[in-house]
C-alpha cells in the first residue's frame, strides 16, 4: 500500500514538474441541454449553468406560478422547447406582471438584451405558465 502511494505521489510530481499534467475543461453549456417538453431557465447569460455547482439550470414540464428560490429573480438566459404550448414567464407570482412570451422554440440568449417597460428581462422572472396551443 505504501509503495503505490508512492509510485502516485512520484508520478504526479513528474507530471507537474514536466508541465504535462491533464487538466479537463469544463463542459460547454448550450440551449440543447433543455429536454424537449420543457421550458428552461439558465441562471447565466448564453446558457451557462448547465453542469455547473448550485444549481444554476432548470427545466420545467409544468406550470410554476412560484419559481424556486435558486432561480427566482436570477434567470440570464431562457428557451421554450415545448412541444405544442408557448411559455409566458412572468416578473410576479402565481402569472401576475410583465409578460415575457416564448412560442415554440423560441430562445434568448442573454435575457440583459431583451428589454421590458422598465429594464430588461435579466433576473427578474418569477413564474412559469403553459399557453396551449402556441397562439
Amino acid at each position: 500500500m505504501r509503495l503505490r502511494t508512492t509510485i502516485r505521489a512520484a508520478a504526479v510530481a513528474a507530471a507537474i514538474a514536466g508541465g504535462t499534467l491533464a487538466v479537463s475543461a469544463p463542459a460547454q453549456a448550450d440551449k440543447s441541454d433543455c429536454t424537449t417538453g420543457r421550458a428552461c431557465l439558465w441562471s447565466n447569460a448564453y446558457y451557462n449553468g448547465t453542469g455547473q455547482p448550485d444549481n444554476q439550470f432548470w427545466q420545467w414540464p409544468n406550470a410554476e406560478p412560484d419559481l424556486l428560490e435558486n432561480i427566482d429573480d436570477k434567470a440570464s438566459s431562457a428557451r421554450n422547447n415545448g412541444t405544442r404550448c408557448r411559455a409566458d414567464f412572468y416578473t410576479g407570482a402565481n402569472y401576475t406582471g410583465d409578460r415575457l412570451t416564448m412560442h415554440l422554440q423560441d430562445f434568448r440568449d442573454n435575457l440583459a438584451l431583451d428589454p421590458r417597460g422598465s429594464g430588461t428581462w435579466n433576473d427578474v422572472i418569477t413564474s412559469l405558465k403553459w399557453v396551449c396551443p402556441d397562439q
